[in-house]
């Protein structure tokens, strides 16, 4: 399985951002992989990290695939964090088209990089379920094409006011494509976790973990990571000071149960 971290697991740095200078600084953490966060890029005010589909041609494309390639770093999965920002002026799936033509062009990009998922969601925008189910199926399409996989996070779902987990799982069942999957952040003491990982089963395309936590049983979740057939990528989703914290207790934890 391969360890990585979403980008701001990476200590922050005067130092110019470009993917390759962080694929550098997740190779001196000693992680396999990072997963990419899709936001535009900044204005001259702002400092933050990510790529953008709209501002990398071909040639770029091609050359941060090789580069990765070559630093022994993954790019496992694209997080489509722009959403945050676009439903805060389209609260509804009543206004999305260019939401839906960014997710397609994101899932492009996850394929273009070599990577295999593309964690997707709504934010807080509202949707009925034919809105929903629109735009899931057409994500899902152009990422059938390509071989790669729309994951939307599993804790996010309820946001966008269709219910839980369950419900996504039903979305996942109706819209019945390669393409589209869960991408699971389960959290919770005891075997919360591995209970979360056995519902969603065969449509887990990538997997979340805040930090190591010592009330969860990770046996039992190493055991429901196993048992649905996942051995694809655990990445962290925490802050630089406990990223190397927990990528050493997680090293020990698989070194026991793994």
């Amino acid at each position: 399985m391969l360890i990585a971290t979403r980008e701001g697991g990476i200590p922050p740095s005067d130092e110019p951002y470009t993917p390759q200078w962080a694929i550098g600084q997740v190779k001196k953490l000693g992680l396999d992989g990072i997963e990419f966060s899709t936001l535009p890029p900044p204005g001259p005010r702002v400092k933050r990290r990510g790529i953008w589909a709209e501002t990398l041609d071909g040639h770029q494309r091609e050359q941060l695939r090789r580069d990765s390639e070559a630093a022994g770093v993954a790019i496992t999965s694209l997080s489509s964090d722009w959403v945050w920002g676009f439903s805060e002026y389209h609260p509804t799936l009543e206004s999305w088209q260019r939401g839906a033509d960014i997710l397609k062009k994101d899932m492009e990009l996850t394929a273009d990089l070599g990577a295999k998922v593309c964690l997707i969601h709504f934010a807080r925008a509202q949707a009925t379920w034919e809105q929903a189910k629109r735009y899931c199926a057409e994500t899902a399409e152009i990422a059938a094409k390509r071989g790669v996989v729309a994951a939307f996070e599993g804790s996010l779902w309820h946001h966008c006011g269709l219910g839980g987990l369950d419900e996504l799982l039903r979305m996942v069942a109706e819209v019945d494509s390669p393409g589209f999957g869960v991408y699971a952040h389960p959290r919770g003491p005891g075997r919360t976790n591995a209970e979360e990982i056995l519902r969603v089963g065969k449509h887990l395309a990538c997997l979340h973990h805040s930090f190591i936590e010592p009330d969860t049983d990770y046996q039992a979740m190493f055991a429901a990571l196993k048992s649905v057939g996942y051995n694809y990528a655990w990445v962290f989703e925490c802050n630089a000071e406990e990223l190397p914290r927990s990528k050493k207790a997680l090293d020990e934890l698989l070194a026991k149960f793994g």
